[in-house]
């Protein structure tokens, strides 16, 4: 797949999932990330990222920790459980500040943690820094020195959701 490149920029448009069941909070999100060019898909509870991953390319993952029906962990939980999906960055974004939740959080496979309310240019910032560190992985890949899979619709992924308890019948 070839990305385009933004005109009057350097850097390639970069994919960013982000999941928060806070409105207010996926808008603030997803309008910082958009007004840096970069393309957001938005989801409002874990399970809808979850059941729509397979079919996209994503580059970054900026995951709630608290929501409900499944919370961030159980999600990267099974992100991380997952060949391909492990390999996609994922940043926590959360009000949990506790050093127990962030601990967690890194044990479990984020690349990083960051508290609500978070200030768009560090937002920006540390997007920036963990794409930079994504993309050194996808160029040692291509010059051969790692084989890292990409998640594309041409290569998907497959989550194992029957672990997934049945919302509808709620």
């Amino acid at each position: 797949m070839v990305r385009r490149i933004l005109p009057n920029r350097d850097r390639v448009t970069r994919t960013i999932m982000v999941v928060d069941d806070d409105p207010i909070s996926l808008k603030q999100i997803t309008a910082t990330l958009k007004r840096d060019a970069y393309e957001v898909l938005a989801f409002s509870d874990g399970e809808s990222a979850l059941y729509r991953l397979p079919g996209l390319d994503i580059d970054l993952i900026i995951l709630d920790s608290i929501m409900p029906r499944m919370d961030g962990p159980e999600v990267l939980r099974h992100l991380k459980d997952n060949a391909l999906a492990a390999l996609v960055p994922v940043m926590m974004l959360t009000g949990k500040t506790e050093k127990a939740s962030v601990e967690k959080a890194l044990q479990l496979g984020a690349e990083d943690y960051m508290a609500k309310p978070v200030e768009p240019a560090k937002l920006l910032e540390r997007v920036a820094k963990l794409l930079e560190k994504s993309e050194k992985r996808v160029i040692l890949s291509e010059n051969g020195a790692l084989k890292m899979p990409r998640i594309r619709g041409a290569n998907r992924v497959h989550l194992d959701l029957s672990t997934i308890e049945d919302i509808t019948t709620e």
